[in-house]
């Protein structure tokens, strides 16, 4: 159950961390400073984040869909986080025979020579009746192979059974795969991407009427007050740098 993987990139941002708490200063602090503007990664992540118990067709299709978001959505945090990234096939063909299954590995992770498997389980918790994971999820994904991994991780978005923890403990195999629920998930965001969770959590928390502006892309449109014509108007928070105004 020690998350090695997860000390180990806490380690490895400890000096940056240490960093960060020590720039106080107001430059540092102002808003402007920051940008908004996504790539396409962080634009995955962010609305994953959003919709995480988006709801999904109970077909086959809308299944796939689901589990397909997912594996999506961590392939973009490893991407920000350096990783090279595979997502496994699940169906191929082969000597003009078709294999189906993945050896319950969806994500191939590597960078400055880990290999890392990745098993991914998303669930909605706004279900009548949400999957949790269970005992048996654990006796399944224990056999995961060790070939040439350095680390396994299992990722879901679901939560954990008591009987969970229980099992890995007697497990030696689940012993060596790191185990996140959905709140070791967002643990893993915080260390891994920690910029991007910053600009979440900001985005937000803003009220739904105030969007970043399109001009400079780091500011936002708040209502303002025209004294000289006593009336209000749209403006960028960044004025005077940036004069986006709207009507």
């Amino acid at each position: 159950m020690i998350r090695n993987f997860l000390q180990k990139v806490t380690r490895k941002s400890e000096k940056v961390e240490k960093k960060s708490f020590e720039l106080l200063s107001k430059e540092n602090r102002e808003v402007k400073r920051l940008s908004f503007e996504q790539n396409e990664d962080e634009s995955i992540v962010m609305d994953f984040l959003n919709h995480m118990d988006r709801e999904y067709d109970s077909s086959p299709v809308g299944r796939k869909q689901q589990g397909d978001a997912f594996e999506q959505f961590l392939a973009a945090v490893f991407r920000l986080a350096n990783y090279q990234v595979e997502i496994t096939k699940k169906s191929y063909v082969q000597e003009k025979q078709v294999y189906t299954g993945d050896n319950n590995v969806d994500l191939i992770l590597n960078k400055d020579g880990e290999r890392i498997a990745v098993q991914a389980k998303h669930y909605r918790l706004n279900t009548k009746k949400p999957n949790l994971i269970t005992k048996d999820f654990v006796n399944k994904y224990s056999g995961i192979s060790d070939k040439n991994w350095t680390n396994k991780l299992f990722i879901t978005t679901s939560l954990f059974n008591p009987h969970v923890y229980l099992e890995i403990e007697k497990n030696e195999k689940a012993q060596n795969i790191e185990w996140y629920d959905r709140y070791g998930l967002l643990q893993l965001l915080n260390t891994l991407i920690p910029e991007t969770m910053e600009k979440h959590i900001f985005l937000n928390s803003l009220p739904e009427q105030v969007v970043k502006c399109p001009d400079c892309e780091s500011g936002f449109i708040v209502q303002k007050w025209n004294s000289q014509k006593h009336s209000y108007f749209k403006g960028c928070t960044m004025f005077p740098e940036c004069s986006h105004t709207e009507s």
